[in-house]
């Protein structure tokens, strides 16, 4: 899965399905194996191999991750830290994706948990990670690849879409570059920066190549529109005879419902299908709601038993 050269020059393989190997070079020019990390079923699944400025490497498994120095585990293939959902370090067990940074943090990358950062001393015994989600505003919760640019920011490539993390505020802009859908899903620990400082990133439709001193983020907010008004489950127009509204939906300001009618749906669009599966919406019913609904691509909001009163729907 990964081919990994330590500050040292020694060779480590992540082998999906056979732990770690190192490769070691013969007299002759031949190399030979030495097998470490492969004492159970979930940690043979290795996938990627990093390296912090003390010269730990640090192994994403199938089983979180395993830290160790490189001379240790040489000397005793048990010498080797291990955090994981089980012991409450790691969110997911599963590790795709890690990247050491140029200001000392070890970027985690996990198939469905998101995104964990973890600032490494010298105590490798306690290390404490934070953990980064959609609901913080990262385009998906699988990471297949992290990359940082030369502005020091993280670009994150998941599942579908791209992520990136601006570090001087830890604020997520997300992107959508391919007008084909699998263009926008990313494949896993494809992504580096050229001598140009270009960023490439693997996809399943090819490649994508972006220049982050050159690109800008197009601002442009579509207005929401009402679309569609279910009441007591069917559908409802302004002709039907107890329609709550007197012209169309999206030309209406007000809804008057009557007793009968509370419970009911109401769909929304922006109409700019070009971001359609980047966009998100929340909504919150004043008077009603306590706090705004958790963004999500869902565009329809709906309640059900509403009390008598006057309400005002929002919708962002």
């Amino acid at each position: 899965f990964h081919i990994h050269t330590d500050s040292k020059g020694r060779i480590g393989i992540a082998t999906f399905g056979g732990g770690l190997d190192r490769a070691v070079e013969n007299e002759d020019g031949s190399f030979s194996f030495r097998h470490f990390l492969n004492n159970n079923y979930s940690i043979r699944q290795m996938r990627v191999i990093s390296e912090d400025k003390n010269g730990m490497l640090w192994c994403g498994s199938d089983d979180g991750l395993l830290v160790f120095h490189p001379d240790s585990l040489i000397n005793d293939p048990t010498r080797y830290y291990h955090y994981n959902y089980q012991g409450g370090q790691l969110k997911n067990n599963e590790v795709r994706a890690l990247l050491y940074d140029s200001k000392g943090n070890m970027w985690i990358g996990t198939a469905g948990s998101g995104l964990s950062v973890c600032k490494p001393d010298n105590d490798y015994e306690s290390l404490s990670f934070q953990s980064m989600m959609t609901e913080n505003g990262l385009v998906n919760n699988t990471i297949q690849s992290l990359v940082e640019d030369r502005f020091n920011n993280i670009w994150i490539t998941t599942e579908y879409g791209i992520s990136r993390l601006l570090t001087r505020n830890n604020t997520f802009e997300n992107y959508s570059f391919s007008i084909y859908g699998l263009g926008n899903a990313y494949c896993e620990n494809s992504a580096c920066m050229n001598d140009y400082g270009e960023l490439i990133f693997g996809s399943n439709h090819g490649l994508i190549v972006i220049n982050p001193s050159t690109l800008k983020k197009v601002a442009f907010s579509s207005p929401i529109v009402f679309t569609n008004l279910t009441i007591n489950g069917i559908e409802t127009n302004a002709s039907d005879k107890e329609a709550p509204m007197l012209q169309s939906l999206s030309y209406s300001d007000k809804l008057i419902l009557n007793h009968k009618q509370n419970t009911f749906s109401l769909d929304f669009s922006t109409f700019n299908f070009s971001e359609a599966d980047m966009t998100k919406y929340s909504y919150i019913l004043d008077n009603y709601d306590k706090k705004w609904s958790t963004a999500a691509k869902e565009n329809k909001a709906s309640y059900k038993n509403i009390p008598p009163g006057k309400y005002t729907l929002r919708v962002r």
